[in-house]
């Protein structure tokens, strides 16, 4: 059990036949409909929930870091709600603004609309209830997906190591500006 602990962070990159340590994809997701930046090339998405206490804190600390490592480049990051009726505009956009100038909130018209997002790019989402009403268990995956909405790269873990995904998103960055 302690090995499958330790391997967790290395999973990605030793299933992947790329030399990248996310998942490599080139999957056409534009049902994702995202909103349009001419200055990103690259988006960061994230499917989660402001009152989640498993994977969420976790992925969001980890994109903090990332947004501070990577401030001078031209990424945006997209949390996607998967609890619109919980989480507010409001309370939204002060997670936002406490996150840091590069995030966005998409917050969908309903919980199954959310759940249609998500299974778009394959994520799993489900409500179940309990003491405080409900709560919603999700993969927590981070995806980046390209500005002509193509998925990019998928990391399936918490437990990342943020050099080497810096490390991908500058590659991927400086691939999208050799094509142009």
């Amino acid at each position: 059990m302690a090995a499958l602990l330790f391997a967790l962070p290395f999973l990605p990159a030793l299933l992947n036949s790329s030399d990248y340590y996310g998942l490599k994809r080139n999957l056409d997701i534009k049902d994702l409909k995202l909103p349009h930046s001419e200055d990103n090339p690259l988006n960061i998405l994230f499917f989660g929930y402001l009152q989640c206490g498993t994977v969420c804190p976790q992925q969001l600390l980890n994109l903090k870091t990332l947004h501070d490592r990577l401030a001078d480049q031209p990424i945006r990051f997209l949390f996607i709600t998967i609890d619109p009726d919980r989480d507010t505009p409001e309370k939204l956009q002060r997670a936002m603004s406490a996150l840091g100038q590069g995030f966005q909130a998409i917050r969908p018209a309903s919980q199954e609309k959310a759940q249609d997002l998500a299974r778009i790019m394959a994520d799993t989402v489900s409500v179940r209830p309990d003491q405080q009403g409900y709560e919603i268990d999700h993969s927590g995956f981070i995806y980046i997906v390209s500005q002509d909405q193509r998925l990019e790269l998928v990391y399936t873990s918490a437990a990342l190591d943020l050099n080497r995904v810096e490390q991908d998103l500058k590659r991927l960055i400086k691939e999208f500006e050799d094509r142009a």
